[in-house]
């Protein structure tokens, strides 16, 4: 029986009884093992992989040959989404089932996910009896998140590195790899969940030096970089003998805008490119090898499906099983996403949408919809051609909570280390109201990163010069006012620093 959610849009879908005693075979009889005995789980989030940016998807131009031969062993869900393009919201709903409304983490700073009021993956797992384990790639996912909360361990030990920007508070997957294998190489019997997350192929995009001039974008040369460790993880498995037991899921937090819409990187908008990721899911003994599955997936699926999988009941939550997606057993749903990011950072309107998984609604001052069949690069606005669609999307999307509680303040400690980091957004803006659409000023993204380039180069001349220039444009820019206060704090003009830092307390205020 179906019952609603709080969102008022999804239901759960409950197992058949023919279903469960599938399952039961699945992590039974199928295996040659025990009945009951549940099967090692292994979720692979490798941050910022675009779907479409990988062979298995169509993608032409890439390598990645192991997560290849995973997805001949898996399903392959076609049309995943994540329900915001920022890690940390993300990934709490991985590990939720719930949307960013529901758990309350609405970006990577300023919010902390409460496993108190939440259940999550690891406390469920181990309450079935699993060892659990988490290695993470970024100081985005640090332990104070709240994301170590009912882990057994939770690797999260990164070599923080001043002056390296953005690739300071990251390490190799690699790295994270080495330093979670002695824990894996314990698991040779008994039921194990682990959570794996690699960064590349995030930003900046230095994939190794054999790889560096393979591909014509080196985007893909981070993503056979990141290809490369996923197999090193896998031949860990079967080296252990647990790989064909085994539950594996490879997804994403979210993509990368890649230029597409005009944004480099992610966070600003919601299209497809930032918000497609793969899904893949490997059963034991190879069930069902080879599917593909058209019905809409989302990220939130991963909790309710797994803690099945494990012979556990999920109880309520936004996401459905993907098993019952495989079989066709799926209702008309609609999927969520958003991203305050422009707001907290840019001072443009947050932007929200809702998708069937056929047409995509995002809420904003200029509304936008598509057909993304017909139409998936997402360049036919078709709000004015198909009003009824879009007010029917609209009115769904109008019953999620759309009102975020304020983001904390940051600890000094943070900051410091984000400083010393190079890492640019230090405050979000609480300001409310009407506000610019992201589309109409993403042009000044470009602008603001050479800006904040020439800071980092030291030539704080140049850079307080083009952080004006944005500023008579852009007045409610955060991000700008912070840098133009250091750089004339750095050219020892006090006046305008504080005058500067002034105008940022009052936007963050």
């Amino acid at each position: 029986m179906a019952r609603k959610v709080q969102f008022g849009l999804d239901p759960v879908v409950r197992l058949s009884t023919a279903t469960l005693l599938y399952l039961a075979a699945l992590v039974g009889f199928a295996c040659g093992t025990e009945v009951g005995e549940p099967p090692p789980i292994v979720l692979i989030s490798v941050d910022t992989l675009r779907a479409d940016h990988l062979p298995a998807y169509g993608y032409g131009a890439g390598e990645t040959p192991a997560i290849d031969a995973l997805a001949a062993d898996s399903l392959l869900f076609e049309r995943a989404f994540s329900p915001s393009p920022l890690t940390l919201p993300a990934h709490s709903s991985m590990l939720t089932g719930l949307q960013p409304p529901e758990h309350g983490v609405r970006n990577n700073l300023g919010y902390r996910l409460d496993a108190d009021r939440h259940p999550t993956l690891p406390r469920a797992l181990g309450g079935l009896g699993y060892a659990t384990a988490a290695a993470v790639s970024t100081f985005v996912l640090r332990r104070e998140t709240g994301l170590a909360a009912g882990f057994d361990l939770y690797e999260d030990g990164i070599e923080y590195r001043a002056g390296a920007g953005s690739a300071g508070f990251q390490r190799s997957g690699a790295d994270t790899l080495a330093a979670i294998l002695p824990w894996l190489r314990e698991r040779s019997t008994g039921p194990f969940f682990l959570f794996f997350h690699i960064y590349e192929p995030h930003t900046p995009y230095q994939p190794p030096e054999d790889l560096a001039g393979t591909f014509s974008l080196a985007y893909d040369g981070e993503v056979a970089a990141a290809d490369r460790v996923v197999g090193e993880l896998l031949a860990a498995l079967r080296a252990l003998g647990r790989y064909d037991e085994s539950v594996i899921v490879l997804t994403s937090d979210h993509g990368e805008g890649l230029g597409d819409h005009g944004e480099d990187e992610h966070g600003v908008f919601l299209y497809r490119e930032a918000l497609e990721v793969p899904l893949l899911l490997k059963l034991p003994a190879g069930r069902l090898a080879g599917t593909r599955v058209a019905a809409a997936a989302q990220l939130a699926d991963l909790f309710p499906t797994l803690i099945e999988l494990a012979g556990g009941k999920p109880g309520e939550t936004v996401g459905r099983s993907l098993l019952g997606l495989a079989e066709g057993r799926s209702e008309q749903r609609f999927l969520y996403s958003e991203t305050f990011f422009p707001r907290f950072y840019f001072g443009w309107s947050e932007l929200r949408s809702l998708s069937d998984g056929r047409y995509q609604y995002i809420e904003s001052p200029e509304p936008e919809l598509f057909d993304l069949d017909r139409d998936p690069a997402q360049r036919v606005n078709l709000v004015d051609r198909e009003p009824r669609r879009a007010a029917e999307l609209r009115r769904r999307l109008a019953q999620v909570d759309q009102r975020p509680s304020p983001p904390e303040a940051t600890d000094a400690e943070t900051w410091r280390r984000l400083a010393a980091l190079g890492y640019i957004g230090h405050g979000q803006s609480t300001a409310t109201g009407p506000a610019p659409a992201p589309r109409s000023q993403v042009h000044l993204l470009a602008d603001l990163k050479s800006a904040l380039r020439l800071a980092l180069e030291d030539d704080h001349g140049g850079a307080v010069r083009a952080l004006t220039a944005i500023l008579r444009a852009n007045p409610a820019m955060l991000s700008a006012w912070e840098q133009l206060a250091r750089s004339n704090e750095r050219l020892g003009r006090s006046r305008e620093a504080l005058a500067a830092y002034e105008r940022a307390i009052e936007l963050a205020a």
